[in-house]
């Protein structure tokens, strides 16, 4: 008999504990990957410095990268760049041994309470 209450008391603390509702919560971010690679992997090791530069203030930050015969190396923007991404347009360019090799264009705007949105602009 005592076997039993304690298993009918341990349904019950279960059943009560399981029954409490959940309290969520969210996270979201919005990172831009940009990427290089040495297509024809004529260099054996290169680094990758980006830079990105919000358009209406002219604030720049970059970032240093290592990337590995023809591998791609990818940074996120503003993850590793240390900031926040702010509304706003954005240039970016990737230099190789003082060379820029590849760039871009994107934006980001907020919209409502929250939520952001990313564009890529073509670049003429």
């Amino acid at each position: 008999m005592k076997k039993l209450s304690t298993t009918i008391l341990i349904l019950m603390i279960s059943i009560i504990a399981f029954a409490q509702e959940s309290s969520w919560q969210q996270s979201e971010t919005i990172n831009i990957q940009l990427g290089v690679r040495d297509k024809n992997s004529n260099l054996a090791s290169y680094e990758a410095t980006f830079k990105v530069t919000e358009t209406n203030t002219d604030k720049a930050v970059e970032t240093t990268i290592t990337v590995t015969a023809d591998q791609w190396g990818f940074v996120n923007f503003p993850e590793d760049f240390g900031v926040d991404a702010l509304k706003g347009d954005y240039d970016w360019t990737c230099t190789v041994a003082g060379k820029i090799v590849t760039y871009g264009k994107f934006d980001f705007k907020k919209t409502g309470n929250m939520a952001r949105v990313l564009t890529y602009k073509k670049i003429k």
